[in-house]
């Protein structure tokens, strides 16, 4: 064979280094997928957060949009209701804001049924405010008043409610994803610890065809050695290697050859 043209030193080299090539191979490619795998995961972790930090943006501006209303229509100074009355509006602005941003990201049936039902709860919401608002510049204060204890009330709280459900539905969501990474990460470290596994018992054979190959030229050299000391000049020994214990074994037997021809001389 060829590899046996080479130095023993150059194959135990070439073993060596092929091991830890095959090593470094393995760990690059295992540390270069869970580094691919954890980047995904943990952009799907923050686009959760981003989406449930805007609903509970969302909420809180809901309640304060619905607390400025109540306090319009119950306030008598003009100039205070008319105060409460422009900053409901902005805030009645930022809902909308919150519920574009939110409906962007809701790729999933869940999440679009769980907005259609901000959305129903919303658009009643605005409907009682019109009709809370037209009584009140009609002059029914009472009546105004009256609808935001029994209806606009409750109504803000099946508002808030629903945003609450979406809220639920998205932590759930971000339990799936943090089991997932959880079973990606599993997934790697036993795929690291198998792969590991085979290359060390590639290098163990590979280690162990290296010692039979030096140790069976060894044993061959040692036994020759042995017949040459012990005077039996019979014994000879061929070996097609090209390397130093090749070398070897044809030197003691060129020399139990040469001692036989003087003997017999």
């Amino acid at each position: 064979m060829a590899i046996r043209k080479h130095s023993v030193a150059t194959r135990m080299w070439t073993v060596i280094l092929g091991i830890v090539l095959v090593l470094a191979a393995v760990a690059f490619t295992l540390q270069n997928r869970t580094a691919s795998a954890f980047k995904h995961a943990l952009d799907d972790v923050e686009a959760m957060d981003r989406d449930i930090a805007t609903v509970l943006q969302w909420r809180g501006n809901t309640e304060v949009a619905v607390t400025l209303l109540i306090a319009s229509i119950a306030t008598t100074d003009q100039v205070l209701a008319d105060n409460y009355g422009k900053r409901f509006k902005t805030r009645l602005q930022r809902s909308a804001d919150f519920q574009a941003e939110a409906e962007k990201h809701a790729t999933t049936p869940e999440r679009q049924a769980a907005l259609g039902k901000i959305s129903a709860e919303r658009q009643r919401m605005l409907e009682l405010t019109a009709q809370s608002q037209k009584l009140a510049q009609q002059g029914a204060l009472e009546a105004s008043r009256a609808l935001v204890t029994k209806e606009i009330d409750p109504q803000a709280a099946r508002y808030v409610e629903a945003q609450d459900a979406y809220v639920a539905l998205l932590q759930r969501e971000m339990l799936v994803l943090s089991a997932q990474a959880d079973k990606v990460s599993t997934q790697y470290a036993v795929a690291g610890a198998v792969a590991i596994a085979a290359s060390v018992l590639v290098a163990l054979w590979l280690v162990a065809q290296l010692v039979r190959s030096i140790a069976g030229t060894l044993h061959q050299a040692s036994e020759l050695a042995n017949a040459i000391a012990e005077g039996d000049l019979t014994q000879s020994a061929s070996t097609e290697r090209q390397d130093e214990l090749g070398m070897l074994l044809r030197s003691l037997s060129f020399m139990s050859e040469r001692l036989r021809s003087v003997v017999g001389e």
